[in-house]
C-alpha cells in the first residue's frame, strides 16, 4: 500500500492520501475486515494504430472516452461504429465483431467487397485505398437530373 498525494486531492480523495495503482483512492470494505480495496476498473479493451493492446483503467461506468495506464485515449466502439456508418453507410455495411472492424460493400460487383481490420483507422485507410473517399451525400429532397 502506497501513501502519496494525488493531484487535485480534496475532491473525494481520502483524507489519509491512500491511492491505488491507477490513482483512484482506496475504499475500505466492512465485508473483508476493513482491508483496503480499489473500485473496479472499466476493463474495456482496444487496439491502437500499431495494434498494441489497450485496457481502460478508468472507473466502471465512466462517461466518455476510455483511457489506458499510459494516458492513451480512445472512443467507445459504439461511438466509432456510428461515425463509420455515417461516413461509409451508403456504400458499405459496417460492423464491429468485438475483435475486428468489418465493412462489406453493398454492391456485389465491386472488386474489393470485404474489408476486415483490427482498428477503425486501418479499416478507413483500407476503404479509402480501395474505393476512394466516401461519397458526399446528396442534399435531402434533391435528385440527380440527367
Amino acid at each position: 500500500m502506497r501513501r502519496r498525494r494525488r493531484p487535485g486531492a480534496g475532491s473525494g480523495a481520502r483524507p489519509d492520501g491512500l491511492v491505488g495503482p491507477s490513482g483512484a483512492p482506496f475504499f475500505r470494505s466492512a465485508r473483508d475486515g476493513g482491508a483496503p480495496v480499489t473500485p473496479p476498473v472499466c476493463g474495456e479493451t482496444s487496439l491502437d494504430r500499431d495494434t498494441r493492446h489497450l485496457v481502460c483503467v478508468l472507473d466502471t461506468g465512466h462517461d466518455g472516452d476510455h483511457q489506458d495506464a499510459r494516458g492513451t485515449r480512445w472512443e467507445p466502439p459504439r461511438t466509432t461504429l456510428v461515425r463509420l456508418r455515417r461516413r461509409w453507410g451508403r456504400t458499405h455495411r459496417v460492423a464491429w465483431t468485438g475483435s475486428y472492424w468489418v465493412a462489406t460493400a453493398r454492391d456485389r460487383r465491386v472488386r474489393w467487397r470485404s474489408h476486415i481490420e483490427p482498428t477503425p483507422d486501418q479499416l478507413e485507410a483500407d476503404l479509402r485505398r480501395h474505393t476512394g473517399h466516401p461519397p458526399v451525400p446528396a442534399p435531402r429532397g434533391h435528385r440527380d437530373r440527367l
